[in-house]
């Protein structure tokens, strides 16, 4: 039932009149259809609504959230939506939220030696001391959902005298419970520049991103697998020890299904 769509309007009605068949259906359907409503129904909003007072309880199983831009907002100090036991939302098809990019703190990196943080003054960096190294940065995932495009950004310093024969290299893997890898992404090694004053690039942050199809990339599965991506150093002629700084990776997804906590 449409907001404040009346089921006889003013002039139809008069001291005495009778309600109709056809009246007393419509309103006993619009009821069972509101939003409230058992039968479900539609309802369109033209501004946001936000959830107040003593809030929403969802019990039903699922819900799901339609439209592109649709959201549930919550105001206040407290919890306002709750779910029943093993009850969530769900995304309809073209919803924004069904496309999420997580960072990755590339300071958690694991590497045996040959890498350091860059310091207080940047704490989301790192960079090598060793030519060639190789560090294992753990990703943050969606899981359930698919990886779609993967994010790479560095930065040389303008104390670069060529361009080295090895481009950095990047690589997203999966382990599982017994050490064996899945390749979720293989190597892919940064294009070689036109020139030098490009590959310093003023000493600008750079990024180097590889997307897949939507829907066509590996699926996350979190309760077999954890993952990581794999960031080489830059080696062979022209290299020069510590001359890039690595920065968090980003890591975007699609296929996301609903909106249960990960």
């Amino acid at each position: 039932m449409g907001h404040h769509v009346r089921i006889r309007q003013d002039p139809g009605w008069a001291l005495g009149s009778l309600w109709t068949s056809a009246e007393q259906t419509a309103l006993d359907a619009s009821l069972i259809a509101s939003v409230n409503g058992d039968g479900g129904g539609t309802w369109s909003p033209t501004a946001n609504v936000v959830i107040q007072g003593k809030g929403v309880r969802l019990i039903a199983t699922t819900h799901t959230i339609s439209g592109s831009h649709s959201s549930v907002s919550t105001n206040g100090t407290t919890k306002r939506l709750t779910h029943g036991d093993s009850d969530y939302c769900v995304l309809g098809p073209g919803h924004a939220g069904a496309s999420v990019s997580l960072r990755s703190p590339v300071t958690d990196a694991r590497y045996p030696m040959g890498w350091s943080p860059l310091g207080v003054l940047t704490p989301f960096a790192i960079f090598a001391t060793q030519l060639g190294a190789i560090a294992r940065v753990p990703l943050r995932v969606h899981n359930g959902a698919r990886f779609n495009a993967f994010q790479f950004s560095f930065s040389v310093s303008l104390g670069a005298v060529a361009i080295p024969a090895q481009l950095p290299r990047f690589a997203v893997f999966a382990r599982d419970a017994f050490g064996d890898l899945i390749t979720v992404l293989p190597y892919q090694t940064v294009a070689t520049p036109a020139n030098l004053t490009a590959w310093v690039a003023g000493g600008a942050t750079q990024t180097f991103t590889t997307t897949l199809g939507a829907g066509t990339g590996p699926l996350v599965d979190t309760s077999q697998y954890s993952y990581f991506a794999e960031i080489v150093e830059v080696s062979g002629t022209g290299a020069v020890q510590s001359a890039i700084t690595y920065f968090d990776p980003v890591m975007t997804f699609d296929s996301v299904l609903d909106i249960r906590p990960r």
